[in-house]
């Protein structure tokens, strides 16, 4: 095992717009500690289901591949999949794990272990359970790295012959700042564009999670010129290129936000969260790691759990806080 970058303290800025009574909110993720990011690189070892096995030494590699603990029967049932027929890989990179699925947690954990392990990749794939095939972000986000996908049937056993296994580099919701800010400048490189649009992340057509009131919300956004965009119908590149435009993003909690990742540095993002949380603070830290402005509003909600409420916005408040990001 080799150390690629070496244990940090991320120390993230206030937010802009912060008030005495929300300094709660924030204070605790003022400053911390980053774990190191390290590289393991096997020989010889099974991918089995979402775990890794070294058979000669009889070791699960688990803290690499799951974020949750997995139990003993899971583990022996993918133990059992060594009797199958076997698929073989002979150079692979391995960078997921459970959460990979999700658009978030794929650009801020999965990649940025892309990024940490590049310079030691050759031939290399990244190796994928096939359930993520049909995943079109996943697919049009690894040409920016030039490597491909090697996907896998998760009831058979897979031997990589060698295959680099790095660590998260970060715990989920936070960062290293070297490797986010390397993150960004693989996807939009030096950006010269001069960013000058102002975007709205509507969640209308979502499941859940919405604005009650957004008709009110998006009347008083065009006023001050902010488009409304529907990301869930642009492709992965047409979204880094609004991005790499946008000069002041407003969004609720959510992965659309995820998209500040390709803004450029000292541009602006303000957050909708709802009243009841006290801890989801996975933007702010991005937001202040990218070296972005970041704003807040906090808005009233029909429920505690954040994934699932829908908040009204509180349009005098929003008014308020749009002019003071637009200044």
């Amino acid at each position: 095992m080799k150390v690629l970058f070496p244990e940090s303290i991320s120390k993230r800025k206030a937010p802009v717009n912060i008030t005495e009574s929300d300094i709660k909110l924030f204070s605790h993720e003022y400053e911390k500690k980053i774990h190191a990011t390290s590289l393991t690189e096997l020989k010889n070892v099974y991918v089995l289901n979402n775990t890794i096995f070294n058979l000669k030494s009889l070791q699960f590699y688990n803290k690499h591949s799951l974020v949750h603990p997995i139990k003993k029967k899971q583990l022996i049932k993918n133990l059992l999949l060594l009797s199958k027929k076997r698929k073989s890989i002979h150079s692979a990179v391995w960078i997921i794990d459970e959460n990979a699925y999700g658009y978030f947690h794929w650009l801020t954990d999965c990649l940025c272990r892309l990024v940490a392990v590049q310079n030691h990749i050759k031939d290399h794939v990244i190796i994928l359970p096939s359930h993520l095939k049909n995943i079109k972000f996943i697919e049009e986000s690894l040409p920016y790295f030039n490597i491909k996908a090697e996907y896998y049937d998760v009831t058979l056993p897979v031997k990589v012959k060698r295959l680099l296994l790095p660590s998260h580099t970060a715990p989920s919701g936070n960062y290293n700042t070297i490797l986010v800010n390397k993150l960004r400048e693989q996807f939009i490189g030096q950006n010269s564009n001069q960013p000058a649009k102002n975007i709205y992340i509507s969640r209308q057509n979502a499941e859940k999670r919405k604005i009650t009131n957004e008709e009110a919300v998006i009347t008083l956004l065009k006023q001050y010129h902010f488009e409304v965009h529907f990301f869930e119908n642009y492709s992965f590149n047409e979204q880094v290129n609004l991005m790499k435009d946008t000069k002041c993003l407003i969004g609720l909690h959510g992965a659309g936000l995820t998209n500040m990742l390709f803004m450029s540095e000292k541009t602006n993002v303000l957050e909708l969260r709802n009243a009841e949380d006290n801890h989801n603070n996975c933007y702010f830290s991005l937001a202040s790691d990218l070296n972005l402005n970041y704003y807040y509003q906090i808005n009233s909600g029909d429920r505690k759990d954040t994934h699932e409420v829908n908040i009204t916005v509180d349009i005098l408040l929003l008014k308020q806080n749009i002019e003071r990001m637009l200044l």
